[in-house]
């Protein structure tokens, strides 16, 4: 009786899926019955049988690669199932402002959308690296090879002086922090740990949309100038069983440089100084031609003095880097129904850099736990929390005591690897062959930092169905770090000279930060006939908290014990703390009109407690149409699918904190040549008012910004175009200007400018072949952005950017783009010939003059997918074209003779040509012809191309171009097929061989650096278009990845 009762209340079916393309067979199809957990996988020839309920009602198909299909169960026992190809479709949804989703044909805006395969293609450790060359107008930069090293994401161009360039990061709704703890851009010691949007795992990203305008963004009110980046996290999802999804994935990947300067390799150590023994304790290559001889080199100790053959050591510094290695490894587990869901990963990244050693690594471990569940009909409850762990040691770059600055004094004859043992009484610190530099293992060794950094962040999100049309969020976030960072080094004093001492040092710090979200929304949605209104009202609380504390001691007693106690001298103490809170509300209008004309309105309003109570409202309108013109054509063939968008809109770029009050920092008195520091023994305090001149008129900057547009697709999509123009103007630029002494003041934060950036932006993918075994994917983007400083306020006429040498300056002009490079120019005669002392040295112009920008003219970038029977080959190029750079590599290869450059002429004597020499004065010049030559015998062929002469070119001889092309990534990815494991708890394998920056073209003046690099990559961003001084070399990487599917 009961078997029969079992029997009446179930069914049994069967039937085959096949491809809607090429009518073949899928095995391993996942068919389930909706709602519940029963399900099964087809078999090798495409076929399925299932015993369901008689109430079941829908069956749900899906396949990796396959747009996932739901079939009406009804009567029917034979399913014949056809599924068709993912293709980007119109009708997809896509994730905007403030967490609020719309279909991708509504949107009247460019919006880049990144799937989670485009971020892990190549086994990345870093989310953002992953898109470089990839969206057309999105310029995303990695600072160096050093492991975590920072990216730097600018969109649509700089158009901030002060504030930051960067775009902001939200993570399932909520904003997080995306700042820099512990780096320094100081040339003596810089620092780099990376910025915090890199913490996020890649493995644990299910799609980005990137809004690179206003229109797509306003709704973030004063923090939406710059774009915002929204990453939409993986959830939990069932197998195709219906159990536990779970995912493994590893990638092994080795580092090597991807870029050292070309050195000469003909001329051995010396400085023209005329003796051996002068000659033996110089850092550069300025001595004789190399002959191949045996001879004496570095200082004579206790009697002994070492020798080897005078010949060039053509990898000498190559030789010095170690293989570098990363391991990425990540696993999750997730699993779903109708009511709930769950999602738990760890991943863990260890990265050990290319010096030598333990001295430059990354390790990363994270955890996210996501889930969400059902209460009723009514109530949906979900959250996430996410924990880093990171660990890093990075090596300083810069000019003082820095590896990278020993290693370009290195003379060519020198073998780096043999002053390996640093203790060697011939390598140690007193007697050291060059008194004038350090031994870089020495350096690498001996000083050294530590950085640690915890950090926590997650949300939880609750909606409230009150009726069919009308749901009720709150939305609640937070992003919590502490960081710690150690720095020390060693007691460093020669007994030959002073040059290069250090009194030893330790510093320790402490920063941390908490940001809190509050949103509330309100959305209604409602069809009327043609006519389809949605609406959102809504109410948001932001409140960023910082506080970092440091503590550093000059001067050690001890010998190798780093601790703030171990020193005579009284330590030096910062301490910064600040609080901002933002409130806004908004509200966005959406209208639709036979899903073929779509408007949107918004509007937020912000107050802000970094302004004047009288000054902190904003308000940000903006609004946005597009017409699919394609739904009046009846026939599809050829245009598929045409969409012309518009939009228009204003954003903001709030003002930093504490600048509308003067403050009153701890005091200082000084008579000019001594400092007396407060506080003093007894004991007694002084705090007296600070330089800066408070602002209560200050502004947040304001954008508003134009851009029309427009997305054709031909041919089912085999061939599309995306076409964008925009028009950017930020006015009330924020920056600090110096006051006259006679103010009582130095400086005072003002609004002083206006800022355009106008551009084009274009996105062609075409498929040249797509059959049963082969597709061909190809994709290339262009985007060319005009930058430029309208206006500044009456009376300044140039601002100084705050970064440069004594012959190149960084600045901004009226008239002309953001960071240009002004500098020293050679002196020359009313018809240009070069005016030479009576050494035969070029001489300068008092007057400075304007070399260059920093902006590139255009950038590009395509990608090529070819897939065959499971075997994909996918290659994706980065190109940068125009602006310059300034490069300490190069300043370094002049000075020290050891660059392919300062070879000219054999280093035979040579007059600069068409030189002319003053016999008179400097009002009433009499030029005569030059006869004096430059050559080494006279001392100075080096001194022309030093920092003083700089090869005649003054400031301009270390500037470098920027442009480069580069092979971004390479893979080639094998899919097994799902014959071979279709009786395996495994559904899916992949094997790649993968690489990253493999190639590096730059033009033939760049034999210095990749131009990629820099060393001020500040979260500003406009800072890190000045150069690098003395980078870790950029790094091509190459391994293989498995990702495990169960």
């Amino acid at each position: 009786m009961g078997l029969q009762i079992l029997v009446a209340q179930t069914k049994d079916i069967t039937g085959k899926v096949t491809s809607a393309e090429d009518g073949e067979s899928l095995p391993g199809v996942s068919v389930a019955v909706k709602g519940t957990t029963l399900g099964t996988i087809t078999d090798m020839n495409g076929v399925f049988g299932l015993r369901i309920p008689q109430d079941a009602k829908t069956l749900v198909f899906s396949f990796v690669g396959m747009t996932t299909q739901e079939v009406e169960i009804g009567n029917q026992t034979t399913f014949n199932v056809k599924l068709a190809s993912t293709s980007i479709s119109v009708d997809e949804i896509v994730v905007t402002a403030m967490g609020i989703k719309r279909s991708e044909k509504s949107l009247g805006y460019s919006a880049g959308r990144v799937s989670s395969s485009d971020l892990t293609e190549t086994g990345s450790t870093s989310m953002m690296n992953s898109l470089q060359g990839k969206i057309a107008g999105v310029n995303v930069s990695s600072a160096s090879g050093a492991p975590g090293a920072s990216s730097r994401v600018i969109l649509r161009g700089v158009s901030s002086l002060g504030g930051s360039n960067q775009p902001l990061y939200v993570v399932d709704g909520i904003p997080i922090n995306n700042g820099m703890v512990g780096a320094s851009t100081d040339i003596n010691e810089g620092l780099d740990f990376g910025n915090r949007a890199n913490d996020i795992n890649p493995n644990d990203i299910q799609e980005m949309t990137i809004l690179k305008g206003g229109s797509g963004s306003a709704l973030y009110g004063s923090r939406a100038a710059n774009g915002v980046i929204i990453i939409t996290t993986k959830k939990g999802a069932a197998a195709a069983n219906g159990t536990a999804k779970v995912e493994f994935s590893n990638a092994t990947t080795f580092e090597s440089p991807l870029r050292l300067p070309t050195f000469q390799n003909e001329f051995g150590q010396g400085w023209y100084d005329g003796t051996l023994a002068a000659n033996l304790e110089e850092n550069g290559s300025w001595g004789p031609r190399f002959d191949g001889k045996n001879r004496i080199w570095g200082h004579v100790v206790d009697n002994q003095q070492q020798f080897k053959p005078y010949v060039a050591l053509k990898d000498n510094i190559r030789d010095f880097f170690e293989t570098g290695l990363t391991n990425n490894a990540s696993v999750s587990i997730g699993n779903s129904n109708d009511h709930s869901s769950f999602y738990l990963s760890y991943g863990n990244v260890n990265d050990d850099g290319i010096m030598p050693g333990n001295s430059d690594s990354y390790k990363r471990n994270t955890i996210a736990l996501r889930g969400s569940s059902k209460f009723g009909e009514k109530i949906n409850v979900s959250g996430s929390m996410n924990y880093i762990r990171k660990d890093s040691k990075f090596v300083p770059t810069g000019q003082e005591q820095s590896t990278m600055d020993a290693l370009w004094q290195m003379p060519r004859d020198i073998s780096v690897v043999d002053l390996k043992d640093y203790k060697n009484k011939f390598n140690n610190v007193d007697n050291y062959f060059t008194v004038f530099a350090q031994n870089p293992y020495y350096v690498l060794n001996e000083h050294g930092n530590r950085f640690r950094d915890n950090r926590m962040f997650g949300n939880i999100n609750i909606d409230y169905t009150i009726l069919p049309w009308m749901v009720f969020t709150y939305r609640a976030g937070t992003d919590i770090s502490n960081a710690t960072l150690k720095s020390w080094r060693a007691i460093t004093l020669s007994k030959r000279a002073t040059y290069n001492d250090e009194v030893g040092r330790v510093s320790e710090s402490a920063y941390s930060s908490t940001e809190l979200t509050s949103d509330f929304n309100l959305s209604m949605n409602k069809k009327f006939n043609d006519f389809d209104l949605g609406v959102v009202l809504g109410q948001t609380l932001n409140q960023r908290e910082n506080r970092n504390q440091s503590t550093e001691v000059v001067g050690l007693s001890l010998p190798g014990f780093y601790n703030l106690s171990n020193s005579a001298s009284t330590p030096s103490v910062a301490e910064f703390s600040s609080k901002r809170r933002l409130v806004g509300v908004f509200g966005t209008v959406d209208l639709a009109w036979k899903q073929m004309l779509f408007v949107n309105f918004s509007g937020r309003n912000d107050w802000s407690s970094t302004l004047a109570a009288n000054n902190r409202s904003f308000f940000y309108p903006s609004g946005s149409v597009s017409f699919l013109f394609t739904e009046l054509m009846k026939d599809h063939h050829i245009l598929s699918f045409g969409k012309i968008r518009a939009g228009i809109s204003q954003t903001g770029n709030d003002a930093g904190v504490y600048l509308i009050n003067s403050i009153y920092p701890q005091t200082v008195l000084t008579d000019g040549y001594r400092n007396l520091n407060f506080p003093l023994a007894g004991p007694i305090n002084g705090f007296s008012l600070g330089n800066r001149l408070g602002n209560p008129d200050l502004k947040s900057e304001l954008t508003s910004e134009k851009e029309v547009g427009a997305d054709l697709r031909f041919l089912n999509s085999r061939f599309m175009v995306d076409f964008t123009y925009y028009d950017r103007t930020t006015t009330d630029l924020i920056w600090n200007v110096t006051l006259p002494a006679s103010t009582g003041f130095t400086s005072q934060t003002r609004n002083l400018g206006k800022v355009t950036n106008k551009g084009i932006e274009l996105m062609l993918t075409v498929v040249p072949v797509k059959t049963k075994d082969l597709e061909w994917k190809l994709t290339w983007n262009y985007a060319k952005n005009n930058n430029k400083l309208v206006s500044l306020i009456p009376g300044l006429d140039q601002i100084d950017l705050g970064y440069g040498t004594s012959s190149v300056g960084y600045v901004a002009r009226p008239g002309m783009p953001l960071g240009l490079f002004e500098g020293v120019v050679a002196q020359t005669t009313p018809d240009g010939k070069p005016v030479v002392n009576s050494n035969g040295l070029p001489l300068s112009s008092p007057a400075r003059q304007i070399l260059g920008s920093s902006q590139y003219k255009y950038t590009m970038g395509g990608t090529s997918s070819l897939t065959w029977k499971g075997v994909t080959l996918f290659a994706s190029l980065d190109v940068r074209q125009g602006g310059l750079m300034y490069s300490r590599t190069s300043e370094m290869m002049y000075f020290t003779g050891n660059g392919i450059q300062t070879t000219y002429n054999d280093r035979q004597p040579w007059i600069i040509p068409n030189s002319v020499q003053n016999i008179g004065t400097t009002d009433a010049p009499e030029y005569v012809e030059n006869t004096t030559p430059i050559a080494g015998g006279d001392a100075n062929l080096n001194l022309f191309y030093n920092q003083t002469y700089s090869a005649g070119k003054f400031g301009s001889l270390n500037l470098i171009d920027r442009s480069f092309v580069k092979l971004r990534e390479l893979s080639l990815s094998y899919s097994l097929p799902k014959k071979f494991i279709v009786n395996t708890p495994i559904t899916g394998v992949d094997i790649s061989l993968i690489g990253r920056n493999l190639l590096l073209w730059t033009p033939n003046s760049n034999t210095f650096t990749d131009p990629e690099s820099t060393t001020f990559g500040d979260e500003a961003g406009l800072g890190a278009g000045w150069g690098e001084y003395g980078a870790t070399p950029t790094t091509r990487s190459y391994g293989f990845s498995v990702r495990l599917t169960f």
